[in-house]
């Protein structure tokens, strides 16, 4: 079980955040109802003011005051299914009070035709550091999408002709860029990019994710956002809650009576141990069903680090496990808890958790971040022994409520959790995008 949205793409604190199940109450934006409203509104301009259907757009792009933020949000976050934009929310509210304000990057694309009306906007956030790195290289979007409550001032696609202007003023980012009478959507999203990897390339950026609702939810205009951006999908996962009470309560007991693992926790004040701790996971990505393709932008290393950005970073639940019937022999798996509701135990932590709106009563919640096993142990019943010993870990240590995510394409994985009795509060899409800042600083 692989984490990969938030803070780092693998990581999972966002079901957490989320009360009640959520996972199917999107409400995409219905694009052909949208672009009636362009025709009907590019009628009623061409009637009322003719010179409108010649004269081009002059298209804006430019960092916004997170002062703005508040009007912008609404209007922004409304395609969103209620999960999702409460994650959003929560994202950003949780950055400013405990972040640098700089960190987030919010850029709006307005027609200067028009008195500067907004037409589009993204919103994107870097991670925190680790010491001894001074910064991270990680950033997230939180959304990007059109303000569709704010119908574009454009002629319709159909009145395209051989005189327009041509589009390659696009290659170059500027505050202020004429696209022409005719500014498609693509046009004002790549124009958007441009811009966006222009700031994050300024912040040392490589590589960013991005998750969204999944495209049941959000229809194509998800899809289009996030290639539009440059973003390719790696996974779809599901987020699943349950309580430590119910595993295995329509089994016979007496099944769980000998469990072979034993989870031994990693010494925080040697770098050769931390170092040794991510070659295990390493190896626990070898032939994964979960999130296979995040090895091709991020090594366990580097995803390591952002686990330990986040405020429910917990050190001690960190664990190398072995099998009890051979001590001595290498460790065939890892697991790595986060804890909800507790005071952080990172101080450069900033992203996206909300354990208090997430768990009001007080109770911690427990999140499976990661859980892996070695090539050479699978087959051998470990996966269903590793669920069960997390499940009595979390229980010791005061807990009732587990929270994870898992890629659909994981089907032993999840078989094993439908029979631990979780249930599934959302679903999302994953999005990665690595950024070459050689080659961007030569062109």
């Amino acid at each position: 079980m692989r984490r990969t949205a938030s803070r780092e793409t693998r990581h999972r604190v966002r079901p957490s955040q989320i009360s009640g199940k959520v996972g199917c109450c999107g409400r995409p934006a219905d694009r052909r109802f949208v672009h009636r409203q362009l025709e009907n509104n590019h009628r009623a301009l061409v009637e009322d003011t003719p010179f409108m259907s010649s004269k081009p757009m002059s298209l804006k792009i430019e960092r916004v005051p997170l002062e703005r933020l508040q009007q912008i949000l609404p209007r922004l976050l409304s395609s969103l299914s209620i999960g999702r934009a409460q994650i959003a929310l929560e994202q950003i509210r949780s950055t400013l009070q405990h972040r640098p304000h700089d960190e987030v990057i919010f850029l709006m694309a307005s027609d200067l035709t028009t008195s500067e009306q907004p037409l589009a906007a993204v919103i994107a956030m870097e991670q925190a550091a680790v010491a001894p790195h001074p910064r991270s290289d990680v950033a997230t979007i939180v959304h990007a999408g059109f303000l569709l409550e704010t119908p574009l001032s454009v002629p319709p696609s159909a009145s395209h002709d051989q005189n327009e202007p041509s589009f390659e003023n696009l290659s170059k980012p500027a505050d202020s860029v004429a696209v022409g009478p005719l500014p498609d959507e693509e046009s004002i999203i790549r124009q958007l990019q441009i811009h966006l990897d222009r700031h994050l390339e300024q912040r040392g950026i490589r590589f960013v994710q991005w998750a969204t609702d999944t495209a049941e939810q959000a229809g194509p205009s998800s899809s289009r956002w996030c290639s539009g951006l440059g973003f390719d999908q790696i996974a779809m996962l599901d987020y699943l809650s349950g309580n430590t009470a119910d595993r295995y309560k329509d089994a016979d007991p007496r099944q769980n009576e000998a469990n072979p693992l034993n989870f031994c926790p990693i010494p925080w004040d040697q770098s050769s141990d931390l170092d040794s701790f991510a070659k295990l996971v390493e190896s626990t990505y070898i032939d994964t069903l979960d999130c296979p393709g995040l090895a091709e932008y991020r090594t366990a290393a580097e995803t390591l680090r952002g686990y330990q950005t986040v405020p429910a970073f917990a050190p001690t639940l960190w664990f190398r496990v072995r099998d009890s019937e051979d001590p001595s022999a290498s460790p065939i798996g890892c697991l790595i808890l986060a804890k909800h509701g507790d005071p952080p135990q990172n101080q450069n932590h900033g992203d996206q958790s909300a354990p208090d709106q997430a768990n009001p009563s007080g109770e911690p919640v427990f999140e499976i971040v990661y859980m892996g096993i070695v090539p050479r142990a699978r087959g051998r019943g470990y996966g269903k022994h590793l669920v069960d010993r997390t499940f009595a870990a979390v229980t010791d240590a005061g807990g009732t409520r587990v929270i994870l995510g898992v890629d659909r394409a994981n089907t032993p994985a999840r078989a094993i959790y439908d029979r631990m009795g979780l249930s599934c509060i959302l679903n999302e899409t994953i999005w990665v995008r690595k950024l070459d800042l050689v080659k961007s600083s030569q062109q």
